[in-house]
């Protein structure tokens, strides 16, 4: 006689883990054990305040990727095409270049007036606003080209690179150090300069 399964053993983890396919599951395996290894490996001293460090930084970059894909994601869904994405667009360089150019302009000490919150609301209206202005000259056309696209789109993130590059040459060592530390999403610079 068929017995039914008792509910504690039936779970959703193992259903759902046979949806995914035998690569899925090995690099799923494979991040799991990334993970474990950058959280245990070379723990000496004050274990506690490793591992917290250690947690944050993981959040981050999680919360990065998962970020980053979605905004791939999104990118790729409004312009209807599967090769452009934001880094391919220059989205990453500009954003780099207002950065610079926002310790450059206004100086670490204005920066450090606006707070995190204030500093937060400039550089999403200026990302906002330079993004916003680049594609309706890029995609605002009739007949959009992709190779057009694509072509500013490099010749753009070069350009930012190049920019941003000069500037931060330009910067004096002890703000482009402290612009460094501030460019490090953990670190105690940050915290202290700009998000206060």
């Amino acid at each position: 006689m068929y017995a039914e399964p008792s509910l504690s053993s039936r779970t959703a983890f193992p259903g759902r883990w046979r949806l995914l396919s035998l690569p899925a599951r090995r690099l799923l395996l494979l991040a799991l054990a990334f993970i474990l290894l950058f959280m245990t490996v070379n723990l000496h001293g004050n274990i506690r305040y490793i591992l917290v460090h250690r947690a944050q930084i993981l959040a981050t970059l999680l919360l990065v990727a998962f970020a980053g894909g979605i905004a791939t994601l999104l990118f790729q869904t409004v312009t209807h095409n599967r090769i452009l994405t934001p880094p391919v667009m220059g989205l990453e360089a500009l954003f780099i270049l207002l950065q610079t150019a926002m310790v450059f302009f206004v100086n670490v000490q204005g920066l450090a007036l606006l707070g995190a919150a204030g500093k937060f609301a400039v550089e999403t209206l200026l990302l906002v606003g330079f993004s916003s202005l680049l594609f309706r000259w890029l995609l605002g056309g009739v007949g959009v080209n992709l190779h057009r696209v694509l072509l500013v789109g490099l010749v753009c993130g070069t350009l930012f690179r190049s920019l941003a590059t000069l500037l931060q040459r330009l910067l004096s060592p002890g703000e482009f150090a402290i612009f460094k530390a501030a460019c490090s999403p953990l670190s105690p610079v940050r915290r202290r300069r700009f998000c206060r």
